[in-house]
């Protein structure tokens, strides 16, 4: 009796504890690219001009079988940098856009500034994803 609550609360506690971070439907096949919460923009809302930089990062995981290669990111801007995996990320694995918008050469206003993703995603080969706000005297 003692043993059986004993594997019992053992097999409890691995279910539990083995718990994933995020559930991730993986698709047999090539690569997928797919974002936490479909999340493509990003408005940073009303900034002062005084800031320099404004920083976001985009969460992105492969739902494919395949690895995820990212092979170019594209800016619109040299306002804009984004640090990227240069890594495969493989299967259920997450990776990150690391963006950083340079506000300081701007112009008063609302700015829309966007980069591309070229990858080996079965269901988006090119991704463009944008950062806007609006700088403020």
């Amino acid at each position: 009796m003692v043993k059986r609550t004993l594997i019992a609360l053992v097999a409890i506690v691995c279910l539990v504890s083995c718990k994933p971070k995020r559930e991730v439907f993986i698709w047999q096949g090539p690569a997928r690219i797919e974002f936490d919460n479909d999340e493509r923009e990003y408005d940073f809302k009303e900034v002062s001009s005084d800031t320099e930089v404004l920083t976001h990062d985009f969460v992105f995981f492969n739902s494919g079988s395949e690895p995820l290669v990212i092979h170019k990111v594209e800016t619109s801007c040299g306002c804009l940098e984004v640090d990227y995996p240069k890594q495969p990320i493989k299967a259920g694995e997450e990776g990150v856009f690391h963006v950083k918008l340079d506000v300081t050469q701007l112009p008063t206003g609302f700015i829309r500034r966007s980069f591309y993703v070229y990858n080996n995603s079965m269901n988006r080969a090119e991704v463009r994803i944008v950062v806007e706000a609006t700088l403020n005297d």
